[in-house]
């Protein structure tokens, strides 16, 4: 039988939550011949690497490639080359999927055609207890609407660029070379934007299909200098994609949000070093910031960094004395 679905992992030193993710994909309503686990063991120093292959030894589905530490970009870049189904499905090895979400997932890009095709998800503390519903921050449209990627990044996507909330046709990554760029990071933020700008078919579905977990030591969780240095070169990057487009609307709106989570850690961790990074946003040519797809309450924020990033920073810190 075809393969149907790779479903490609990036693991590293995550013993604790590897076993919890591998089984929620062995628990799915699809046969296992249908679609293969590419296990990708970035260099762990744990037991995470003797976790995967303890389950490749038990599941022929299940395949292990063990590498030294590359980072995450790589890492999904090496199972992406391969990988031999028809569709790809990446998932963060300490997150896990809803159990017999693969078949309704299939159907949607098998009977729509897509490209790419987009699911809820839900956020989950270390306890695995809920601390958001399901999500995609998407304007509200009829379901089962197809779109040109272009039309889903400026008018759906918002700023959610989660890799892992995709199912994506394997084939239209493969040829227009559609790989994670490696040695940054929010490697997510950059790759989504590039693969709906290139996209022909792009959709949405209400299926809720990950749990995506909040842990500490995350990057999402990390508030250091390193965040901060990756954050202001994600910003040129976008305004690298930008440059090449007539429709900056989306792009313009991720700048903003990026700037405002920036200056929001000069107010607090980094405030002793905001005169150096507010120059470098300054040297940037960002402001005005935009308002694109912003919330109300980020909207008030940039109000006041548009007034004055100085000023902005100030605010921000002393609230938080």
């Amino acid at each position: 039988m075809a393969v149907i679905l790779s479903i490609i992992v990036p693991v590293f030193n995550v013993e604790r939550y590897v076993d919890k993710c591998i089984k929620s994909l062995i628990s799915q309503d699809i046969e296992h011949d249908m679609y293969e686990v590419i296990l990708v063991d970035d260099g762990s120093s744990d037991n995470s690497g003797r976790i995967c292959d303890n389950y490749a030894i038990n599941h022929s589905f299940i395949s292990v490639i063990h590498q030294q530490n590359q980072g995450l970009s790589a890492a999904r870049n090496v199972g992406l080359r391969s990988a031999i189904g028809k569709y790809i499905l990446f998932v963060d090895s300490d997150d896990f999927l809803q159990k017999n979400v693969l078949a309704g997932l299939i159907e949607i890009m098998e009977k729509d055609y897509l490209d790419i095709l987009r699911f809820k998800f839900r956020r989950v503390r270390e306890g695995y207890d809920i601390t958001q519903g399901p999500t995609t921050q998407s304007k509200l449209y009829p379901k089962s609407i197809v779109f040109d990627g272009h039309s889903f990044l400026v008018n759906h996507l918002g700023i959610q660029c989660y890799a892992c909330q995709f199912m994506i046709r394997r084939e239209f990554l493969a040829d227009n070379e559609l790989f994670f760029k490696e040695g940054i990071i929010y490697e997510d933020t950059e790759w989504t934007p590039r693969i709906m700008e290139i996209a022909h078919r792009v959709s949405e579905t209400d299926i809720m299909a990950y749990n995506y977990l909040e842990r500490e030591g995350s990057i999402t969780q990390d508030r250091s200098e390193k965040v901060v240095r990756g954050q202001l070169t994600l910003i040129n990057l976008l305004k690298e994609q930008m440059a090449l487009l007539d429709d900056k609307r989306w792009y313009k709106g991720m700048i903003a949000h990026t700037a405002v989570t920036i200056i929001t850690h000069l107010g607090n961790s980094l405030f002793k070093q905001r005169n150096y990074y507010l120059k470098e946003l300054n040297d940037m040519d960002i402001y005005p910031l935009s308002r694109y797809n912003a919330s109300d309450s980020a909207k008030r924020k940039i109000a006041l960094i548009n007034l004055s990033p100085s000023v902005a920073c100030w605010t921000i810190h002393i609230a938080n004395i």
